[in-house]
């Protein structure tokens, strides 16, 4: 796999200070109250680049956050169980493993 590009690198930074933001406010909001402009704001860019990167506003932010928290939560998930059974634990010890992971993450 080949390293990506300084361009493609601020791209994501971008893409990950939005949803961050996008996080936030949200959180302190509501989904309703929320606005691009508060969301845009927060992130330090102007709105139109919140729509170049969610051309439908925030509800597609919203989901796009929490296809990422998922993705995130499903990786925690399948990384205990793999190590779970390269260790061969028990039931038991593997629900305690996903727990400590959880509370850790």
């Amino acid at each position: 796999m080949e390293p990506i590009s300084r361009k493609e690198r601020e791209r994501l930074n971008r893409r990950r200070e939005i949803l961050q933001a996008g996080i936030r406010v949200f959180a302190e909001k509501g989904y309703e109250r929320a606005s691009i402009e508060e969301i845009a704001q927060r992130a330090e860019f102007a709105k139109g680049t919140l729509y170049l990167y969610f051309p439908k506003g925030k509800e597609e932010m919203l989901r796009t956050i929490v296809q990422d928290l998922a993705k995130e939560e499903f990786q925690l998930v399948e990384n205990v169980i793999l190590q779970s059974s390269e260790q061969q634990l028990s039931f038991e010890q593997t629900f305690r493993a996903f727990i400590r992971a959880y509370l850790d993450h």
